[in-house]
């Protein structure tokens, strides 16, 4: 921004305007990196706005501890010997830290070392990362290919992979950014500023993921008069972006953009707190928001109505009065007419082909529930949290575009232990959510011997062994149950799918059990071999942990492969909703024992760990399948 917006107090004023309308715009407390106020020459300039944000509990810090002089001492050690060892000025550095120390808190991890692993996932995935018709896996990884193809002498793309691996153990304790990478000579490709724009923008985003994820927010993607500064974030998930830009033009659209460019800081943060301003905020002014940063292809018909709104609330900002009241004004004028429930809702219309389609991944346990939504958040991106305020179901949700180009609303649920309620809840998920794909995901006991602790069964059949069984004498005053049971045959076309992974997806497969080995290092329940079994699943309401269970299951269909408590009941939902119009089910179960009386003592030896990697291997394998499928298979 310096170097293309001079003098340095004009950067300092359109910061401070941008940080005003944020504060209006957004309904959640912003969030700062520490850094920033430590190493940016524009934060003095912005002090005390932050100062009376805080105090006002718009705006929270965040850093690596909360401990300044032990915050201040990593930032020095970060950046010594680097062209950015003059920006830290220790004492006013820690006179800012001071000043926002009430609002100052610890972040969950380190951002250098985040920022270092995916870094090192970014660069495995530039080695293997391509899907069947050539597509990158990720914005990182393109942008690491692109800026390879930018390099000017001839290099090996061994030999790329090789200096972007060595970086982060080179790097010590020093900051990951990518100047710092340079002023250290710690990288042995000369580079071009192409090439190096684009490594920082891999850096750039996997940094912006991390404070998304961490906290479940939004983040500025384009700033009045200064431009794109959202990492390459909008790219990958337009949702999370707050375009600032298109705010000045939708409160221009109703009239407001003279009132509000004569707000104090004071006046936005009590407007914040203005029942009416809240309703504008939140619903007129923020659908205009989204139809301009993301047009539909029936804007002109939605926003018709706004023309008439206009004239009658540019009349009431000529009314006179503070900027202030006209917005209060406006904002009555705006609830009175009904303009925030009506204003620019989209109509219903036929899917273009952009738009995501649904994946409904179905869960039982919680810990199941937290593992898969852990593993979410990592390879996918933050999650958004839905509540049916009918039911109080909790659903979580995350868009996620594939490597061939298929863009994905993949939805978390937990429907509950046992078929009856699993299929109760499914039911109702799928009628509100109606998906392209369930997935069954979480843990089995084997009952082949074929199937390992940390192997994933894919189900080509779920039988429920237990339906249409017949209580019959056994001739000595009791009776034995003779096993009739119903099976559910998954979708054929994602069974054939799964057989095809090792050859259609064995550079992603290798990156799945990479990440596994990442998550749980060590774990010898970790597979590195075959990654995925095929067989039947047997399903009902009984914990199996007896071998003479198993054996009694088997005489009735001697191929089961392992056993489960839900996939039937979900299966059954996905069957009798998919009547009309085809829904895909796949079940994915992690192998956590043997159902047999070893189970309880495995637990017990593995501190519950093998639970944890049966389920995050089923759940890596599903994004696996769905990466590999062509965006036909969602239609």
């Amino acid at each position: 921004m310096k170097s293309r917006i001079r003098p340095h107090r004009d950067v300092v004023t359109l910061l401070r305007e941008a940080l005003r309308l944020t504060a209006f715009v957004s309904p959640d407390v912003l969030v700062m990196p520490s850094t920033d106020l430590v190493q940016s020459s524009v934060a003095p300039g912005l002090l005390s706005d932050l100062q009376l944000l805080a105090e006002s509990e718009v705006l929270f810090l965040v850093g690596s501890t909360m401990d300044v002089d032990q915050l201040l001492e990593g930032k020095r050690a970060h950046l010594t010997d680097t062209s950015f060892e003059g920006l830290l000025e220790y004492p006013a550095s820690r006179r800012r830290l001071r000043a926002l120390h009430p609002v100052l808190q610890a972040r969950n991890i380190d951002t250098t070392a985040d920022v270092k692993s995916r870094w090192s996932l970014d660069v495995e995935g530039l080695a293997g990362g391509t899907a069947a018709d050539g597509a990158l896996a990720s914005f990182p990884v393109r942008e690491l290919h692109n800026a390879y193809h930018s390099i000017p002498a001839a290099t090996s793309p061994s030999a790329y992979e090789r200096a972007l691996h060595a970086v982060p153990d080179r790097l010590g304790s020093h900051a990951f950014l990518w100047r710092v990478v340079e002023d250290l000579r710690i990288f042995d490709l000369e580079l071009t500023p192409q090439a190096r724009r684009r490594i920082e923008l891999a850096l750039g985003w996997n940094w912006a993921m991390g404070y998304l994820t961490e906290y479940r927010t939004t983040m500025v993607g384009r700033l009045p008069r200064i431009g794109i500064v959202d990492c390459g974030v909008r790219s990958t998930h337009p949702e999370l972006i707050v375009d600032l830009v298109e705010y000045r033009r939708a409160l221009k659209m109703i009239g407001l953009l003279d009132a509000f460019g004569h707000l104090s800081l004071e006046d936005v943060i009590a407007l914040r707190d203005d029942p009416s301003v809240i309703l504008l905020r939140d619903g007129l002014l923020r659908n205009v928001h989204d139809h301009l940063s993301r047009p539909s292809p029936d804007r002109t018909r939605q926003l018709q109505h706004l023309v008439g709104f206009y004239a009658e609330a540019c009349d009431a900002a000529r009314g006179g009065g503070s900027p202030r009241a006209v917005m209060e004004s406006v904002a009555r004028l705006a609830v009175e007419h009904g303009t925030r429930s009506t204003a620019v809702r989209p109509t219903p219309r036929p899917a273009p082909e952009n738009d995501p389609a649904t994946v409904l991944i179905v869960l039982a346990l919680a810990e199941e529930t937290a593992v898969v939504l852990e593993c979410a958040k990592e390879t996918l991106g933050p999650l958004t949290v839905l509540e049916d305020v009918r039911t109080g179901q909790v659903s979580y949700e995350v868009r996620w575009q594939t490597g061939r180009g298929q863009l994905l609303r993949m939805l978390f649920t937990m429907v509950g232990k046992g078929q009856e309620q699993a299929a109760a809840t499914s039911a109702g998920m799928l009628a509100d959510f109606p998906p392209r794909i369930v997935a069954n995901v979480g843990i089995a006991g084997a009952l082949s011997p074929d199937l390992k602790p940390g192997d994933v069964l894919l189900a080509d059949q779920v039988v429920s062994y237990l339906d249409n069984a017949r209580a019959e004498s056994d001739g000595g005053g009791g009776f034995r149950l003779r096993i009739a049971g119903m099976g559910v045959r998954p979708d054929e076309y994602l069974t054939h799918r799964a057989h095809q992974l090792p050859f259609v997806a064995e550079e992603e497969l290798a990156q799945a059990r990479t990440r596994l080995a990442r998550r749980f290092p060590g774990d010898p329940t970790v597979s590195p071999a075959r990654p995925l079994v095929v067989g039947p699943l047997a399903c009902g309401p009984v914990v199996g942990a007896d071998q003479a269970f198993t054996a009694w299951l088997q005489e009735h269909k001697r191929d089961l492969t392992a056993i489960d408590m839900e996939s039937s009941g979900i299966a059954a939902a996905t069957a009798t909703s998919g009547m009309l119009k085809r829904v895909r089910f796949v079940a994915l179960r992690g192998i956590s024992d043997a159902a047999d009386a070893d189970k309880s003592d495995l637990e017990r030896r593995t501190g519950g760990s093998i639970r944890r990697v049966a389920v995050a291997a089923a759940f890596e394998m599903l994004i696996v399948l769905l990466n590999s499928l062509p965006r036909e298979a969602f239609r």
